[in-house]
C-alpha cells in the first residue's frame, strides 16, 4: 500500500497519483528531509569557518517555491553580514555566534528563465540557472524510491525504453538526497545535486515524482521542482 501525502499548501486539482508528495511550506525550504534534517550547512572546520556556504538545497539548476518568500540559508562566520541578490531582489542577514544565518527573499512569480544567485560574505558563490516554479518533497519507502529505470529489473516501469528517450523536459527538475543514518535530526545531508529530466538523468528519477511532476508542469507550463528523499523499508524516524 502506498504511503499517504498530506499537503502542506493544498492544490484544489491536479491531486493524481500523490501520494508521500509534499509541497513545500513557503516558510521552510523543505526544512526537514524525512528523518535527515536539512535545517542549515554544519560548521566548518576552524581553518575555514569564515567562508559562506550554502544549505544542501541550493545549487546549480535549483528550483525555487513560487509566489512565496524563499528561505535562504547556511553558515559563515560568527558575526558576518550576508547578502544575497537574486532576480533584481537583495536581502541581507548576519550570521550569529554559532555561524550560522538565515534570510527571506522574494516572492518571485514562476519563471523559466534561469538566472543566478548571488551570496556575498567573505567569499562569493553563485548558483546558476536557476528557476522558479512548483517544488515538492517527495518522501515514503519504496514505493517513491522505485524509479523511472533502474537499468534492470528492480524498479522499472512499464515502457520505460519510451518514457526515458521522450524524457526531454528541462524544467523538471529532481534533487536526491543520500541516504543517511542519523540518530539525531542532523544539520546538513549531502545531495547529487539539481538534474533536469533528460534522456540522460530520467530513468533515476523516482517514478511517482516523476510522472506527478510532468503532469503539473504540462498543465501549469512552469518549472517543477522535486526533492527526491526515500528509503525503502524504513520508518520515518
Amino acid at each position: 500500500m502506498m504511503d499517504c501525502a498530506t499537503f502542506l499548501y493544498p492544490t484544489p486539482t491536479l491531486r493524481r497519483n500523490v501520494m508521500s508528495i509534499h509541497r513545500l511550506h513557503s516558510g521552510f525550504l523543505v526544512p526537514v528531509v524525512l528523518g535527515i534534517a536539512a535545517a542549515c550547512t554544519p560548521r566548518l572546520s576552524a581553518a575555514a569557518d569564515t567562508v559562506v556556504t550554502l544549505g544542501p538545497l541550493f545549487g546549480d539548476h535549483a528550483v525555487l517555491q513560487r509566489d512565496k518568500p524563499v528561505p535562504v540559508w547556511g553558515s559563515a562566520g560568527a558575526g558576518d553580514s550576508i547578502t544575497v541578490t537574486f532576480h533584481g531582489q537583495t536581502a541581507k542577514a548576519t550570521a550569529g555566534a554559532d555561524g550560522r544565518w538565515k534570510l527571506g527573499i522574494g516572492p518571485f512569480s514562476a519563471s523559466a528563465d534561469p538566472a543566478d544567485l548571488v551570496v556575498v560574505g567573505r567569499n562569493t558563490l553563485t548558483l546558476h540557472d536557476v528557476v522558479v516554479g512548483e517544488v515538492w518533497l517527495c518522501s515514503g519507502q519504496s514505493n517513491m524510491e522505485f524509479t523511472v529505470d533502474d537499468g534492470g529489473d528492480t524498479y522499472r516501469v512499464d515502457h520505460a525504453n519510451a518514457e526515458v528517450a521522450s524524457a526531454d523536459f528541462p524544467m523538471i527538475r529532481q534533487l536526491r538526497v543520500e541516504r543517511t543514518v542519523a540518530t539525531a535530526p542532523a544539520l546538513t545531508v549531502k545531495t547529487g545535486g539539481w538534474e533536469a529530466a533528460s534522456p540522460a538523468t530520467a530513468g533515476q528519477f523516482t517514478a511517482v515524482g516523476y510522472f506527478f511532476a510532468r503532469d503539473i508542469h504540462l498543465a501549469l507550463g512552469v518549472p517543477v521542482g522535486i526533492i527526491d528523499s526515500p528509503w525503502g523499508g524504513t520508518p520515518i524516524e
